[in-house]
């Protein structure tokens, strides 16, 4: 998903819903940031969704309870 600028923002990674989100699908959507550099990522299956923030200066990932409106 791009700004209005348009500079990618955040990241989604789509999963059938028979398939269950684990420790793998955020290696894989981190691979794919590592050109982007969105603020965001978030992983879902249709049933659950997980999204985090991204914090490049601390080298942290900080998983959020929503994901943020715009």
């Amino acid at each position: 998903i791009y700004n209005k600028e348009g500079v990618p923002d955040i990241l989604v990674e789509c999963k059938s819903s028979n398939v269950k989100i684990t420790q793998d699908a955020f290696y894989q959507i981190s691979r794919y940031n590592f050109k982007l550099n969105v603020k965001f990522l978030v992983v879902t299956n249709g049933m659950k969704h997980f999204c985090c923030a991204m914090n490049y200066n601390e080298n942290k990932i900080e998983f959020l309870e929503d994901i943020p409106s715009f």
